[in-house]
């Protein structure tokens, strides 16, 4: 018989437990159990076909059900179950354990966990919560996949009203030869866009296989019955993940490449299989192996290697969205920028960071970056926010630092300081790449003046930096070039009402 909720206005805010077993008895002891839990609400069967009534009509979230059952089994019941409510937690139980039968419910109903009779009762405490963490934890994973799929969406259909608009004010503009440096900028603003919008779909194809890297590992949690302590740890793990997704830890080629082989080696000795692909991550969350050692003491070794792989995988996802943000954020200052340049609207000025310009920059290159070209920052941790167009800023860092990865090859070493001079801030962009003749340098920040080859620029990059710089900003930007260094120097006053007043 089913049994009724008292306040069953109440039970629809509590998480659903339904219990199906063929003995009233142990419906009995394992309610008395679950009812002194507030947050639960049981939903109890005495015959598996009246529980796939009630499912058809309502879904619940966890169904515990025994393996012998004279209308139908286990299996078969919760096999049933899954084709209805696909998001149930299911766990059998059941006194005739076998490993075969283990596998079968495992691959065939999607069994999150299997336990013997006589169970006990702290164990079985463990195994729900763990089952409704990992449900919730789904769900919210899910619904930040679908806001993203929908975001991506709309994005896309913005970018391609915007671009439209864009070829159509250039097709107007070339039928006046007075307008036609506006329409080779608006071509050139169209390319522009292009790295940013690369940048979020690639992101966004990543983020399904991390999302489908996290579901495997959120499964084998699922196998364990982490105590309460544990699954703080996890939270506080995820939250970490986070943080430092969006402040990645910074270090030099050769400290990266010593940090990796010190954490590959301590996995390996931990038996673990997946060593290799987990270590770039780690390094990245800021791990070295006495990190992973501190953390081994609150798992098993089987939860420590499976809760590594989760970790790295939660950090990925983290990253990713972190990228496409950066991304989506590009896309608009860009568009912004060139309204501000055709004299629809005016960039906003805002207080910047110029630090959090130059990273944000490097984000967006990163997949440039990756090829081979190793950067250091020699930032001044004292720099002062400057007051700024900040977005048309950080295209000036685009145009410099894309211009620096091209002239090297994608191989070679980017240099990025900054220094207070007076009342102005002064960054410096280096590279290693083979130097622009004495007899051009000159004339680089021309329009139209490009060294590469046909279709490859348009010659407006360092030409739109320059007038950045210099006409809105009442800065400076020089060019110091030789063989195996070029040093772009930009010196931007912190008030440019007043450029010579010292801040």
């Amino acid at each position: 018989m089913k049994k009724q909720l008292k306040d069953a206005e109440h039970s629809k805010k509590r998480a659903k437990i339904m219990l199906v077993d063929d003995e009233q008895m142990v419906i009995d002891s394992i309610s008395t159990l679950l009812e002194m839990e507030t947050d639960y609400a049981i939903f109890s069967f005495l015959s598996p076909i009246d529980a796939l009534k009630m499912l058809k009509k309502e879904p619940v979230d966890v169904v515990i059900s025994d393996f012998m059952m004279p209308d139908m089994d286990g299996l078969e019941f919760l096999a049933e179950a899954r084709g209805l409510r696909p998001d149930t937690i299911s766990i059998l139980l059941t006194g005739y354990a076998h490993k075969d039968n283990a596998i079968r419910a495992i691959n065939e109903v999607g069994l999150f966990q299997y336990i013997e009779k006589p169970w006990d009762n702290e164990q079985l405490e463990l195994i729900i919560r763990n089952g409704l963490a990992n449900k919730s934890l789904k769900e919210s994973l899910q619904e930040k996949v679908r806001e993203l799929d929908i975001a991506n969406q709309e994005l896309e259909q913005k970018v391609e009203i915007r671009t439209r608009a864009l070829r159509e004010k250039q097709a107007q503009l070339v039928q006046s030869a007075k307008m036609a440096s506006l329409g080779k900028l608006s071509a050139g603003m169209s390319h522009e866009l292009n790295n940013p919008a690369a940048s979020l779909q690639r992101g966004a194809e990543q983020l399904r296989a991390a999302f489908s890297q996290l579901q495997a590992a959120n499964l084998k949690i699922g196998t364990f019955s982490f105590l309460a302590a544990q699954l703080e740890r996890l939270e506080a793990l995820d939250e970490a993940a986070d943080q430092r997704a969006k402040q990645p830890v910074n270090l030099d080629a050769l400290s990266r490449i010593d940090r990796e082989h010190e954490l590959e080696v301590w996995l390996e000795e931990q038996k673990n299989d997946h060593a290799l692909e987990l270590v770039p991550s780690l390094v990245t969350l800021g791990y070295a192996p006495a990190d992973l050692v501190e953390l081994a003491r609150n798992f098993s070794p089987a939860e420590f290697n499976v809760v590594v792989a989760w970790l790295c995988a939660a950090y990925t996802i983290h990253s990713l969205l972190t990228e496409i943000a950066l991304s989506t954020n590009q896309i608009s200052e860009i568009v912004k920028a060139l309204k501000a340049y055709t004299y629809m609207d005016q960039a906003p000025r805002q207080s910047v960071d110029v630090h959090e310009g130059l990273d944000n920059t490097l984000i967006i290159l990163s997949s440039k970056l990756k090829t081979g070209v190793d950067v250091r920052r020699e930032y001044n941790n004292n720099l002062p926010f400057i007051e700024a167009y900040g977005s048309e800023l950080n295209q000036v860092w685009t145009n410099i630092i894309d211009n620096a990865i091209g002239a090297m090859e994608g191989q070679g070493k980017i240099v990025l300081k900054t220094f207070q001079e007076d009342s102005w801030v002064v960054v410096e962009i280096k590279d290693t790449g083979p130097g622009i003749p004495q007899d051009i340098q000159e004339k680089i920040f021309d329009p139209f003046f490009t060294t590469k080859s046909p279709g490859e620029g348009t010659g407006l990059g360092l030409n739109i930096s320059h007038n950045i710089i210099v006409q809105k900003h009442k800065g400076t930007v020089t060019v110091d070039s030789r063989p195996g260094e070029t040093c772009f120097t930009v010196k931007l006053p912190i008030n440019f009402e007043n450029p010579q007043i010292e801040a």
